[in-house]
């Protein structure tokens, strides 16, 4: 007898602490859900029952799992560590999920990174595969899904010394797994702060965006972000005064 595959929205929810539960439908308030003492919320993605979710490890290994494997809403869900066997010393980070044609960008705090579809990422097996070269003192980078035309989009880099960078995401390396190319220039640190690459992003063509740095906040218009429209692999231009830790990219 044929079993009917019914397919139902889900939300995906990932704590900090590696646990993982699958919420049914997408009108749910991650604020007001419970986690376990000494927890608390990291992530979560809609998606349909049958879909791939993507998981990356502070090692650069991605791995990706059927979402209606995943344990029901009901109480604190499961690890994640009982569906894959994350190498020592590794812990997974992040979570995506998206459609298998739409690119997405994997860049590290050293200022490399790539583009690939999802499609590239998707592994059978439970201990998932390399994808990301993170060199030593590094860290990955939260992925960020585009939609399937490079062109629509420009990449948002800004440094931790205050730097911002915005070119066209058709200029970034399009590959399965590696280190990629420069995203930006990490000019000399200053005393006390290395720099490195604290904030990636992308805006579709005519978006704005808000800069957070703590309580402050600064509107730079489709206009105002020419000036720091370059070609990759340039430092960018200085954001004002003030806004040297930068907290959150919003975009409008």
């Amino acid at each position: 007898e044929q079993e009917i595959f019914k397919d139902e929205p889900l939300t995906i929810v990932f704590s900090d602490k590696g646990w993982i539960r699958a919420i049914r439908g997408w009108e749910v308030d991650t604020a007001t859900l419970t986690f376990k003492t000494g927890d608390v919320f990291k992530a979560s993605c809609k998606v349909h029952k049958y879909d791939l979710l993507y998981f990356f490890d502070t090692a650069g290994r991605v791995y990706s799992l059927s979402a209606h494997l995943l344990p029901s809403g009901r109480g604190h869900g499961e690890p994640l560590n009982l569906y894959l066997k994350v190498g020592e010393g590794a812990k997974i980070c992040h979570m995506i999920a998206g459609d298998p044609n739409h690119w997405v960008m994997l860049a590290s705090t050293d200022g490399y990174g790539f583009c690939c579809k999802f499609q590239d990422l998707t592994v059978k097996n439970k201990s998932g595969k390399a994808c990301l070269n993170i060199p030593n003192e590094a860290t990955i980078l939260p992925p960020v899904v585009l939609g399937k035309e490079l062109a629509d989009w420009h990449v948002v880099c800004v440094s931790r010394l205050g730097n911002l960078l915005l070119f066209p995401a058709t200029q970034i390396a399009q590959l399965a797994r590696g280190k990629g190319t420069k995203l930006i220039a990490l000019n000399a640190s200053a005393k006390s702060i290395k720099n490195e690459l604290l904030m990636l992003t992308a805006v579709a063509v005519s978006q704005s965006l808000i800069i957070q740095a703590g309580k402050r906040q600064y509107q730079l218009s489709h206009k105002d972000l020419a000036r720091y429209t370059l070609s990759r692999g340039k430092r960018g231009a200085p954001l004002p005064r003030g806004l040297q830790g930068v907290t959150a990219i919003l975009i409008l």
